[in-house]
C-alpha cells in the first residue's frame, strides 16, 4: 500500500534481475510512479515549467527514487500485477496510479474511495 508499493517494486525488480522465484501475483494499492513525481503532484497550482523544474530538482537530490515506473514492466512480465486506486485519494493522486498502469499495460481498478479505505470496499 502507498509507500510500500515503491519498496515492493524495488525488491521484486531485484528478484527479477537475479532470476529469483516470483510471487503468483502482485497487488499494488495506491501506488505512485516515483517518489519525485508524488512530491511534485502536490504543487499542481504552480505553472507547468516550475513543476518541471521541481521534478528535475527532486530527481537530482533524492537518495532513493522509488521509481516504480521504470520497474513495473519487468515485474509484470514475470508475475501478474493488479493496481487498485481510489479516485478520491488525496495522498497519492489517482492519476499516478493510472500512469503506472499505462506504463506496463497493467489493469487499474478504480474505487470511489480515498487513500486508506479500499480494503473495506464491498466490490473487492
Amino acid at each position: 500500500h502507498s509507500l510500500g508499493t515503491g519498496i515492493g517494486m524495488s525488491a521484486l525488480h531485484e528478484r527479477v534481475k537475479g532470476g529469483g522465484v516470483m510471487p503468483a501475483g502482485v497487488v499494488l494499492e495506491a501506488p505512485f510512479t516515483s517518489l519525485a513525481e508524488e512530491g511534485v503532484s502536490f504543487a499542481w497550482l504552480l505553472p507547468a515549467p516550475l513543476r518541471a523544474w521541481l521534478l528535475r530538482a527532486a530527481q537530482a537530490t533524492l537518495a532513493y527514487h522509488m521509481d516504480s515506473s521504470s520497474r513495473i514492466s519487468a515485474v509484470a512480465a514475470a508475475s501478474p500485477v493488479a493496481i487498485l486506486h481510489g479516485v478520491g485519494d488525496l495522498v497519492v493522486p489517482h492519476a499516478l496510479g493510472i500512469r503506472l498502469g499505462e506504463v506496463a499495460g497493467v489493469p487499474v481498478t478504480s474505487f470511489e474511495r480515498g487513500h486508506s479505505d479500499i480494503c473495506v470496499d464491498p466490490g473487492l
